[in-house]
């Protein structure tokens, strides 16, 4: 698990968005059939990227865990 804030990756430079609709299309379908490793929840999908790196976070909708893949 890649434990984050969004203060922190704000400070690095990030911004909640994909760096191309490819990459947020795919990376939303694998998040899709992801469940959560804490609670077995629903994920839901959460980009962050800056110039030259991109960070993709499944974030799970009942209890908040947030893993990077």
């Amino acid at each position: 698990m890649t434990t984050h804030t969004h203060l922190d990756l704000t400070s690095d430079g990030y911004r909640p968005v994909a760096p191309d609709t490819e990459a947020a299309d795919i990376d939303a379908q694998c998040v899709e059939r992801m469940r959560c490793r804490k609670c077995g929840g629903a994920c839901y999908y959460q980009p962050w990227s800056r110039p030259g790196s991109y960070r993709a976070f499944s974030v799970c909708l009942d209890c908040g865990y947030e893993e990077e893949f």
